[in-house]
């Protein structure tokens, strides 16, 4: 379930919790309504962590504490309550579910949502949970549990031992899935340097691309934060495939720039390099350090915009590969750019691999898409021996110009 529009926890109003009681929202398996929530017993505590836990090893859901049930219906949202000091009580669930539950649940959000002073609501979205089955350790209690309708109840062996395949076989489907589609890219690929960046959902199964969505094909057209120079790639012409939509630029063949966006969210991109570099003067093709980061940031970018319109709420799996790359020069600094290598330079930044993979990584949309740029950057610029790559600052913020 997707409340609020999607909008970020962040952003919730006291309008947007009334909306939800005009809209006569019920509560079930996925929505929970507390008119307020107390700690002041042991008892208390638990039914809480209950809640959380049992959420996760469901389908996820959220915790509104701020609405109270109708008199009409009683699963049904009544009024909106101010809870007293909303900020404390949220950094009490915080720490709550820190102490007490284990393994961590990926992605959940505590946050306050005050009035018109200190009073107001506190809303708890919790995903769905890749890493479940998820326990309760407080006091003398190891337990797990799940979400039944508007119930929670404890988990039998058997749900527990079921939890773990299920999440077993979403690492491997997606696992599956993109050696089967490097594969099929290796057998089309060129024999001139490549770069090749995805970003997937990891519940890969489900189709969540609709070709015909106007919206889909203007943000592969003008992705939001787009700088126009030669490196920062967007599309030109977005066209119906097998798969989902392809893009690219008809001036250039299908290597200078083109995304392919596959039914099931897979996105990627496959650049030639020599787009991406520069050549020295003994004819060598050197990657400029710009060029290379500023392509990986606009591809995180426009995979965050995407991902984000899309209201995926599952974690995303993000890789970048490089083909043909035996000779080319990698610098470590941003000064050593254009023509100013001489051999010596050259020979000391060869990259000796004909092929890099960066190993595939789960990232999730609350992390900041030029963050994941770095990550993926570093790991570049660490198989020739560097110790980082350049142009991020230490929050992992691009600093090489073209900032949304």
């Amino acid at each position: 379930m997707i409340l609020f529009g999607g909008k970020p926890l962040d952003k919730i109003t006291k309008s947007d919790l009334e909306q939800l009681v005009l809209d006569k929202y019920h509560e079930g398996d996925s929505l929970d309504f507390k008119a307020i929530l107390k700690f002041e017993s042991p008892d208390d505590i638990v039914a809480f962590l209950k809640d959380i836990v049992s959420f996760a090893n469901h389908r996820g859901g959220y915790i509104i504490v701020g609405i109270g049930e109708s008199k009409e219906a009683k699963d049904q949202a009544g009024a909106v309550v101010a809870v007293p000091d909303c900020e404390k009580l949220a950094r009490r669930c915080r720490d709550l579910y820190n102490a007490h539950i284990e393994p961590r649940i990926f992605g959940l959000e505590i946050q306050s949502v005050p009035f018109e002073s200190a009073d107001g609501a506190v809303v708890i979205k919790i995903p769905r949970s890749f890493h479940a089955p998820h326990m309760i350790r407080f006091n003398d209690l190891n337990q797990f549990w799940v979400r039944r309708g508007r119930e929670n109840r404890l988990m039998s062996v058997e749900e527990i031992k079921y939890a773990c395949r299920v999440t077993q076989n979403i690492f491997q489907d997606i696992k599956e899935f993109l050696a089967e589609r490097r594969v099929e890219f290796q057998h089309e690929l060129p024999q001139e340097a490549i770069i090749r960046i995805t970003a997937t959902p990891l519940l890969v199964e489900e189709d969540v691309i609709d070709i015909h969505d106007n919206q889909i094909r203007e943000l592969l057209l003008n992705p939001p934060g787009f700088v126009q120079n030669r490196w920062m790639t967007r599309c030109r012409r977005v066209q119906p495939a097998l798969y989902g939509l392809k893009g690219d630029d008809p001036q250039y063949n299908n290597y200078d720039g083109a995304f392919d966006l596959f039914r099931n969210g897979h996105l990627e991109c496959v650049r030639h390099l020599d787009l991406l570099g520069d050549e020295n003067s003994s004819g060598h093709l050197v990657i400029l350090p710009i060029a290379i980061t500023a392509h990986v940031v606009s591809f995180t970018r426009l995979a965050w915009h995407l991902f984000n319109y899309l209201q995926i709420a599952t974690p995303m799996v993000a890789s970048m590969e490089f083909y043909n790359l035996t000779g080319i020069g990698l610098p470590s600094e941003t000064e050593s750019i254009r023509r100013r290598f001489d051999n010596r330079v050259i020979r000391h930044f060869e990259v000796k691999q004909k092929t890099i993979v960066v190993p595939a990584r789960q990232v999730y949309l609350t992390q900041d898409p030029e963050l994941v740029a770095r990550d993926l950057c570093d790991v570049l610029w660490n198989s020739v021996g560097f110790d980082r790559a350049p142009h991020f600052d230490p929050e992992g913020k691009w600093t090489g110009g073209g900032k949304e």
